[in-house]
């Protein structure tokens, strides 16, 4: 390739991007979506975000893309065993990140971390967790407060404003002052998967079936601790390492793993019994630790231990 040709390339790129002022180079975007009027899940982010990418939605954006991720993955739990599900939110969840093209490569490659510091990615554990409470969170923090907001809200959009404003009067205590367009994603990170996929107080039943980004997805066959314990099996053997070869990963498809229903439902239940024990054990160690540390940490300990409990199974006699 001549440099003449190097040079027009170059220029290319540079034309697709969309550089902010020099007060906001954090929120450097790509070109938009190339269909941004279509109901898809780039196009639906894109505009919810206000077309312009800034680090500070980093986590709002995760919560949507596990929220995503979960709708694309919800007719196929049934088949699954539970380490399945799990890999597979997290790997839907980050291919549907490679899809938000208007975000700089370097900052998707951020988005599934735990924290914005820590670097570390989600593990499937994590991401899990962080999905079961979107629709908590929203109905605990957010639906209760809508009744005696909506009145005089003509749409959606109107009603998530005024319910910003609400809460930034509320928290800062200045009446007379309206909310900056980045408070919301430093204060309330799941209100972007409210604006997305509520109506009103209710989920939106009208928007189109998710389309995960790679029908053919894979799962892994075994769990990864089965894995680690055959391959330390080989290593007690005393084998030389150059004969010792690792157990592969082998994949199947989220739509050929058949699970007897009977099975994935024990394995639910263990799962969650499970929980529930290390939820108690918790708190039993807290016990110990009363007039060593103030009554306010042990109140938010225990708050915390409580809000990660599991949903209390519901079951119907007929």
């Amino acid at each position: 390739m001549s440099s003449e040709d190097e040079s027009i390339d170059d220029l290319s790129i540079v034309d697709n991007i969309v550089m902010g002022t020099a007060s906001s180079l954090n929120a450097s975007v790509l070109a938009p979506p190339a269909n941004v009027s279509a109901d898809t899940f780039v196009s639906r982010v894109y505009l919810a975000i206000g077309r312009r990418y800034s680090v500070s939605m980093r986590r709002s954006v995760q919560t949507v893309v596990l929220y995503e991720a979960n709708r694309c993955l919800s007719n196929h739990y049934g088949h699954l065993k539970p380490f399945q599900r799990k890999a597979a939110l997290l790997d839907t969840a980050k291919d549907l990140v490679n899809s938000l093209s208007f975000i700089p490569i370097y900052q998707r490659m951020e988005i599934m971390f735990r924290t914005a510091t820590g670097k570390l990615l989600l593990s499937p554990e994590l991401a899990w967790r962080r999905m079961k409470i979107i629709n908590r969170d929203i109905r605990k923090t957010i639906t209760p407060k809508m009744p005696m907001l909506i009145e005089g809200c003509k749409t959606h959009d109107e009603l998530c404003r005024k319910f910003l404003q609400h809460e930034y009067t509320h928290q800062s205590g200045s009446a007379d002052k309206e909310y900056h367009d980045m408070w919301e994603y430093t204060h309330i990170h799941y209100f972007l998967a409210f604006r997305m996929y509520y109506v009103g107080c209710s989920i939106n039943t009208d928007m189109p079936p998710a389309c995960d980004p790679n029908p053919e997805r894979m799962v892994p066959a075994d769990e990864p601790y089965e894995i680690e314990c055959r391959n330390r099996a080989f290593l007690s053997g005393g084998k030389p390492e150059d004969e010792i070869k690792e157990t592969p990963v082998s994949y199947i498809n989220v739509d050929q793993n058949v699970v007897d229903f009977s099975d994935a439902f024990v394995a639910e239940t263990q799962e969650r019994r499970a929980l529930l024990k290390e939820v108690k054990d918790h708190m039993e160690l807290l016990k110990e630790f009363e007039g060593l540390i103030p009554d306010s940490e042990l109140k938010k300990q225990r708050k915390d231990l409580f809000m990660s409990l599991p949903i209390v199974p519901v079951i119907r006699f007929e």
